[in-house]
C-alpha cells in the first residue's frame, strides 16, 4: 500500500509538470526553444505526448498553436475511423490544461524535471534487468541535467557591434516607453493624469492640452481599479467628446500572484494592438498583506519585476500609479518621498513624480529616467484636467502660476 501511494503520489507529479508545460505552450508557443531536447516519451500521459509533437511540428513550420491546431495535428496521426472522436476528445483536453496552467514565463525547470523522472523510470527498470551499465548510463544523464549551464558572455567588442532600436517616447518629453512609476500623494490627480495619456494615446494627436507633447496613437488598457465602473465613467465622459476606439477599461482584475498575471498576458494575447496598460494602482495588484512578512525590499523589487517581465517579453509599455509617502520637503531626495521600501523604484524604467499642494491649481511633473535627460514640468489642474504649462523656467514668467 505505501509503495502504491508512493507510485500515486509520483503520477500526479508527473502530470502536474506535464500540464504546467503544455498549458504554457499552448499560451506562449515561443517557450518551445527551452524545451525543445524534450521527447514524446519524456510524457507519460500519452494525449500530451501527442499534443507535445503536435507543436514542435507547427512551431518549426510558423503555424498558429492553439487547442485546435495542436488536435487536429495529433489526430492526423489516428486511425481515420477514430480521428474526429480523438480531435475532439483531445482538443477540449487540451483546453482545460491551458486554462489550468497555462502561465509560466520559463520552462527550463519543468523540463529538466520531466526528464528526469523518465530517467528514473528507465533506471529502476534498469536495475530489475541487473543491468548495471545501463543504470551508470542513466545516473550519469541525470546528473548531467543538474550541471549549471555556462553563463553565455560577450567581449566589448561583439556588445559594441550590437544594433538596437532607439528608444522612443509614448508622450512626446512625457511619458517614455517601458515601465513607469506615477507616483503623488492620494487625491491629487494622478488618475486624470493617466487617463488624460490614455486618451490621447488611444486617439492619437496630443496630450495635457500641449501640441509640444505628441501622442503616437496606440491601443490602452486601463485597469482602473481604485475608480468603480461610476466613477471611470464619469473621468472619461469629462476628458473626451466620444469613447476613442482604442481604450479598454477594466475595474476588477485578480491580484497579479492570484492568477492575474496569466489573466492580463491571455488577455494582451487577444488585442495585440494595446502597447500599454495602466495599472491603477500597484496596491491592487500586488500580494495581500504585502510586506507582513518582513521582507518589503524583495518583495516590493519582486512585484515590479514581474510586472516588467511582461512588458519586456511583449515590447509594451505599463504605467503604475502609486501613493506617495507623508515626508514630503523633509526628504533628502525626491525619491525618499515613494511609498515603500527602494525595491519599488529599483524595478522599473522610468518615474514620473507629480507635487501639487492641496486646494493649488499648479504643478509639478518630475519625471526620473534611465535612458534620457531628468526633466520637470509645470503643470496646472483645473475643472478636472491637467495642462502643461512649459518647463519650470517658462512657467516662472508667468504671474499667475503658483508651483514650487
Amino acid at each position: 500500500d505505501a509503495e502504491a501511494a508512493k507510485r500515486k503520489a509520483a503520477a500526479n507529479v508527473t502530470q502536474e509538470i506535464e500540464y504546467a508545460i503544455l498549458g504554457s505552450l499552448l499560451t506562449r508557443p515561443e517557450l518551445f526553444g527551452e524545451v525543445e531536447y524534450l521527447a514524446r516519451a519524456d510524457f507519460h500521459d500519452l494525449r500530451l505526448g501527442a499534443a507535445f509533437e503536435g507543436i514542435r511540428v507547427l512551431s518549426r513550420h510558423h503555424h498558429a498553436v492553439n487547442h485546435l491546431t495542436v488536435a487536429a495535428h495529433a489526430a492526423a496521426d489516428t486511425p481515420p475511423a477514430a480521428a474526429d472522436a480523438y480531435e475532439s476528445d483531445l482538443g477540449a483536453y487540451l483546453l482545460m490544461v491551458q486554462q489550468e496552467r497555462g502561465y509560466r514565463t520559463c520552462l527550463t525547470p519543468e523540463a529538466k524535471l520531466l526528464r528526469k523522472h523518465r530517467l528514473n523510470r528507465e533506471r529502476k527498470a534498469a536495475a530489475a534487468k541487473e543491468d548495471w551499465t545501463g543504470v551508470k548510463t542513466i545516473s550519469d544523464a541525470i546528473a548531467a541535467l543538474d550541471k549549471p549551464a555556462t553563463q553565455a558572455t560577450m567581449t566589448a567588442a561583439e556588445l559594441w557591434a550590437k544594433e538596437f532600436p532607439p528608444l522612443k517616447w509614448l508622450v512626446e518629453g512625457v511619458l517614455p516607453e517601458g515601465v513607469t512609476l506615477l507616483v503623488s500623494p492620494p487625491k491629487t490627480g494622478k488618475t486624470r493624469l493617466a487617463t488624460q495619456l490614455a486618451i490621447a494615446l488611444s486617439s492619437g494627436g496630443y496630450a495635457l492640452n500641449s501640441p509640444e507633447t505628441r501622442a503616437e496613437k496606440i491601443g490602452v488598457h486601463i485597469l482602473a481599479l481604485e475608480s468603480g465602473d461610476r466613477r471611470a465613467q464619469k473621468d472619461l465622459k469629462q476628458l473626451s467628446d466620444a469613447p476613442p476606439d482604442g481604450l479598454h477599461i477594466t475595474c476588477t482584475w485578480a491580484r497579479l500572484s492570484e492568477g492575474g498575471a496569466a489573466d492580463l498576458e491571455r488577455w494582451l494575447d487577444e488585442h495585440p494592438t494595446v502597447r500599454l496598460v495602466v495599472l491603477d494602482t500597484l496596491a491592487k495588484v500586488r500580494d495581500r498583506g504585502h510586506g507582513g512578512k518582513g521582507f518589503m525590499y524583495s518583495a516590493d523589487y519582486d512585484v515590479g519585476a514581474a510586472i516588467k517581465s511582461i512588458a519586456d517579453s511583449r515590447g509594451i509599455s505599463i504605467l503604475i500609479l502609486h501613493h506617495s509617502n507623508k515626508l514630503g520637503d523633509h526628504a533628502s531626495d525626491l525619491l525618499d518621498t515613494i511609498s515603500g521600501s527602494t525595491g519599488v523604484t529599483g524595478s522599473v524604467d522610468h518615474i514620473l513624480i507629480m507635487k501639487r499642494e492641496r486646494l493649488q491649481a499648479d504643478g509639478l511633473l518630475t519625471l526620473i529616467t534611465r535612458d534620457y535627460e531628468d526633466r520637470a514640468w509645470a503643470m496646472r489642474f483645473e475643472s478636472g484636467i491637467w495642462t502643461l504649462v512649459g518647463t519650470p523656467e517658462q512657467a516662472a514668467e508667468e504671474a499667475d502660476w503658483r508651483g514650487d
